[in-house]
């Protein structure tokens, strides 16, 4: 019976366990989806199609919304990085306003000092880390720009910039961003015309679609709007999908452990009937008995519960470090930004998903503990001494 019990309880224990590790991990997603990658892009961007549209008014319109956080001019063109007999394509992002006013967002992912030497250099250029990586390039070292100029048949102007720091965020725009003054590319290819626009980061992003319309028809010069759900909308919707599904799935995987708790209890049932049946004669009554089963369920569940939690939390805890180790065990990567939005397993222990879990396993383990409490407790006490 001891042997049972202990079986009933790893059950519980293990499914605890594995919900709040995979719980966390999905809430892990969810969280850097949200602060990380949605806080590095604009949450909305106004596109105008005219090079020289004089920017300051809609600047001055955009910052004027309740809900807009932060907005900056910018420009935005795909070109392609050469280093010797290395090319790689990039969407490079220029500033056309003040130099004062960086990119408050991305600079929390490229060193101080790099910043700070990319804003003091002349012709500057800061690289996603993957980007330089695989074009061989260390800071300090020169790097072309060739721009794709619409305007100008079979002409591929070309600028150089030395490169000021690395921007390592852990995501996928360490594979293609590059970031640059606008200005002093203008210095070395004059009359280059390119599409302008403004970034807007805003207080709460899941009103972006509604600010976006809001600004287009505040904004004069018939500006061209896009928000994040028009390029991350899809990821986003997935992960809160997945979160979903594979929480109702380990679910299944509880009811499974509570299963075996009714397969244990009746076992128990079966085999203490002439105990339970003196206990009857000496004057315990049918809610005694029904009592002591369902305790026993409930003492199932709380220790499963306790220990779930402490190895589940434990796991979820050091998650990352053991997926880094295994990766340099097998020496391979199991999440890459050339595939997945990041290149590391993010983890968010969340305490309203470590109760929701334990309240419904504990819920679970009395459900499973009423039939065989009930069972126990309709013994009668001739019955079961019959033959004794």
């Amino acid at each position: 019976m001891s042997f049972l019990s202990f079986l009933s309880i790893f059950g519980v224990v293990m499914a605890v366990a594995l919900l709040i590790v995979v719980l966390s991990v999905m809430s892990g997603f969810d969280k850097e989806m949200r602060e990380r990658i949605l806080g590095l892009v604009p949450h909305v961007s106004l596109y105008f199609s005219q090079s020289d549209y004089d920017l300051e008014p809609a600047l001055a319109k955009v910052g004027a919304h309740p809900e807009v956080l932060r907005a900056s001019a910018f420009v935005q063109f795909q070109a392609m990085l050469v280093r010797g007999d290395r090319a790689e394509s990039a969407v490079v992002t220029g500033q056309t306003n003040s130099r004062t006013s960086e990119h408050i967002s991305l600079s929390k992912f490229v060193t101080a000092d790099s910043w700070q030497q990319w804003l003091n250099a002349d012709r500057g250029i800061i690289l996603g880390a993957r980007l330089a990586e695989k074009m061989g390039l260390d800071k300090g070292d020169q790097v072309s720009v060739l721009v794709v100029d619409e305007n100008q048949d079979n002409q591929f102007p070309i600028a150089s910039f030395t490169l000021s720091g690395l921007l390592n965020s852990g995501t996928e725009l360490d594979q293609s961003l590059a970031i640059i003054d606008h200005r002093q590319l203008l210095q070395q290819l004059p009359g280059l015309k390119l599409e302008q626009g403004i970034s807007v980061q805003l207080k709460d992003i899941f009103g972006a679609e509604r600010v976006a319309w809001e600004l287009q028809q505040n904004v004069e010069g018939f500006p061209y709007v896009t928000d994040w759900t028009n390029s991350y909308g899809n990821l986003y919707q997935a992960i809160q999908l997945s979160k979903n599904l594979v929480g109702i799935l380990l679910l299944s995987v509880i009811a499974v452990a509570a299963f075996n708790v009714v397969a244990s209890l009746v076992l128990i049932v079966v085999d203490k009937q002439s105990d339970v049946a003196i206990l009857r004669t000496q004057g315990a009554t049918p809610r005694h008995i029904n009592h002591i089963f369902l305790a026993q369920g409930i003492i199932i569940g709380i220790y499963g519960c306790a220990a779930g939690t402490f190895i589940g939390v434990a796991l979820a805890w050091f998650a990352s470090d053991i997926v880094s180790a295994l990766e340099v065990l097998f020496d391979t990567r199991f999440l890459s930004s050339d595939v997945y939005p990041i290149d590391y397993l993010p983890v968010d222990i969340r305490i309203d998903n470590i109760l929701v879990v334990n309240f419904v396993t504990l819920m679970m383990c009395v459900v499973a503990a009423i039939f065989p409490a009930r069972k126990a407790s309709r013994q009668l006490p001739v019955e079961a001494l019959r033959w004794e």
